[in-house]
């Protein structure tokens, strides 16, 4: 028996050039996870952006704003990682702060014009998703795929 062959994708934090965004430089970056497979980014969180309004002893500063950026960091990479796992993925890797960012799922044996027009559903899934697409376009799109795929 073959030995399964799988895909793999890596969740990274990105963080948002804030030159490009009218911020003036030394303001706190726009920052978010995104999910890679290759090149082609395949989920992604909403974009946070750590600022505090309370005020803190000195002494405290540092550990409190510390804590508040890793609860951030921790709820974004959540949200892309239950993204991934809801599609099939499973976790294999984790970074140094012990958050899964490797993951893999198993390749359609089926290949050859099978496995195209699924990962295009899954493509126009996200671009849907992402609001790229309406619902409408996507339903066309998606109807023009089945319809290829033929029995």
């Amino acid at each position: 028996m073959d030995e399964p062959e799988f895909e793999y994708c890596e969740i990274k934090e990105a963080h948002l050039d804030s030159g490009f965004l009218g911020m003036g430089f030394g303001q706190p970056r726009p920052a978010y996870f995104v999910a890679y497979q290759g090149s082609t980014i395949i989920s992604r969180s909403r974009e946070f952006v750590f600022r505090t309004s309370e005020s803190y002893s000195p002494e405290d500063k540092e550990a409190a704003v510390s804590e508040q950026i890793k609860r951030y960091k921790d709820g974004a990479h959540h949200y892309v990682l239950q993204r991934l796992l809801s599609q099939g993925w499973e976790p294999v890797g984790t970074d140094e702060a012990g958050r899964m960012t490797t993951l893999r799922r198993p390749v359609a044996r089926s290949a050859g014009l099978k496995a195209r027009p699924a990962e295009l559903l899954r493509q126009i899934a996200f671009l849907r998703d992402a609001g790229i697409l309406t619902q409408e376009e996507f339903e066309a799109k998606e109807a023009e795929l089945l319809k290829g795929a033929g029995p």
